[in-house]
């Protein structure tokens, strides 16, 4: 079974618990990637992640669950928290109604190396009500809690963020 095949047999479906992590196996009884689960929004239309930040290995794989409303997941970068990176990933929008219990859309990125990715919700860019500046973003691999390239570090340039 080749890696490709086996992330995609092995990723859980739509709707799971966003604690639910696994590992994925080789085909011959080695683990070698984990499986992160992220909400994107909640029950309620809220503007967080949940995980907000992982530490994730090369091979990992991220899934993005969405919740209600209407989110995205895009790539930006720690001095442009909210504009999206050229050539970064985006899943576009997945609007799910408030009350959806079940099938949630999904987006999922394999984790390349160890160097930080920095992500955001693209919902109402550059307007005063933008989800990136309400502080919606997340991170793979941030630089330690206090260092000036750490999660908390990102969320608050993402809240200063200017509207254009």
């Amino acid at each position: 079974m080749s890696s490709s095949s086996a992330i995609s047999d092995v990723l859980p479906h739509p709707g799971i618990d966003q604690r639910y992590r696994s590992v994925l196996s080789d085909g011959h009884g080695c683990t070698s990637h984990q499986v992160w689960q992220v909400t994107v929004g909640n029950a309620t239309g809220g503007t967080i992640f949940t995980p907000n930040n992982i530490t994730a290995s090369p091979g990992d794989v991220v899934n993005f669950i969405f919740k209600p409303k209407n989110h995205t997941v895009t790539q930006s970068s720690f001095e442009n928290p909210c504009t999206h990176k050229d050539q970064g990933f985006e899943s576009g929008f997945n609007p799910v109604p408030i009350g959806t219990t079940n099938n949630f859309p999904t987006f999922s990125i394999v984790v390349n190396d160890t160097n930080p990715i920095w992500v955001f919700c693209r919902q109402d860019a550059g307007t005063p009500a933008s989800h990136c500046r309400k502080g919606m973003v997340f991170a793979i691999n941030p630089g330690a809690a206090g260092s000036n390239n750490s999660y908390l570090a990102f969320q608050k340039a993402a809240e200063a963020t200017a509207t254009s």
